[in-house]
């Protein structure tokens, strides 16, 4: 390849990288705590008491995930109260440890 062709294409591949890089950071949320591409069910008003019951709670951070596009809802350590629940696509639950 000539010089003059790998200068032209650089804009593009650092774009490409990046955008890999983004989606490779959402993908292994799984591994640590998410916080991109993520929705923690506290901030929707759930509660880890295991009294308080926050089916709705979960429901809005789930709809507002699927609105997104997807992503992962996120329930910090405890204990929650729910009824049923109903996941969407793109939709990954992360419980975290305890």
């Amino acid at each position: 390849m000539n010089e003059s062709y790998v200068n032209r294409m650089r804009p593009t591949l650092f774009a490409l990288a990046s955008l890999v890089g983004l989606a490779i950071g959402c993908a292994t949320t799984a591994q640590i705590e998410p916080t991109r591409c993520s929705y923690n069910v506290i901030t929707f008003g759930a509660a880890s008491d295991g009294q308080t019951m926050c089916t709705e709670a979960i429901r809005k951070a789930i709809d507002t995930a699927a609105s997104k596009g997807g992503g992962t809802v996120y329930f910090p350590s405890g204990t929650y109260l729910t009824g049923p629940i109903h996941l969407q696509s793109h939709i990954t639950l992360f419980l975290d440890a305890g």
